[in-house]
């Protein structure tokens, strides 16, 4: 019979109970008082959109960006670091859902139930790709292949959309 290394691995003996709670109260009485004097404050600054545009998914796009997808509305969305939101509608209507930024420079999103992926360009130029007549992607990332892969929700299929194939723009 054959042993496995990691059946010789052993774990540290345990530290009695009464030294770890010595040690934890003899360093919990200088560290308190710096503890309560380095109190972080949370500070939240909210950016409104469209009323009922439904927000989804949001990513850092190559440009320095954040790029967002806008469900209830067709549109996919640009908000710099210093709040300045622009939307841009997609070609037809659609739910645009999930968004990655490309391995092409680009920020690519699944469109929801219109049976296809897009890509929007730094020049805010917007390429619709269909993959189907009617089945609905979502969780688009990029792969280290360097192809977009997303789920095919209806079609109970993972896709890869390989970027050799890319017609130049």
């Amino acid at each position: 019979m054959r042993m496995l290394a990691s059946s010789l691995v052993r774990s540290p003996a345990p530290i009695p109970r009464a030294s770890l709670f010595s040690l934890l109260g003899a360093l919990s009485i200088p560290v308190l008082p710096l503890l309560a004097s380095h109190r972080a404050e949370a500070r939240w600054l909210a950016f409104p959109i469209s009323t009922g545009s439904l927000p989804i998914s949001i990513t850092m796009g190559p440009d320095g960006n954040f790029w967002f997808t806008l469900a209830n509305s067709s549109q996919v969305a640009r908000i710099t670091p210093a709040g300045v939101i622009t939307e841009f509608r997609t070609p037809t209507f659609s739910f645009p859902f999930d968004i990655t930024p490309g391995p092409d420079g680009n920020v690519w999103f699944s469109e929801g139930s219109s049976g296809q992926i897009a890509y929007i360009t730094p020049q805010v130029d917007i390429t619709e790709i269909m993959f189907s007549l009617f089945d609905a992607s979502s969780g688009i990332t990029t792969g280290p292949d360097g192809n977009i892969w997303f789920c095919d929700l209806t079609g109970n299929t993972i896709r890869r959309y390989e970027m050799a194939h890319q017609a130049p723009r």
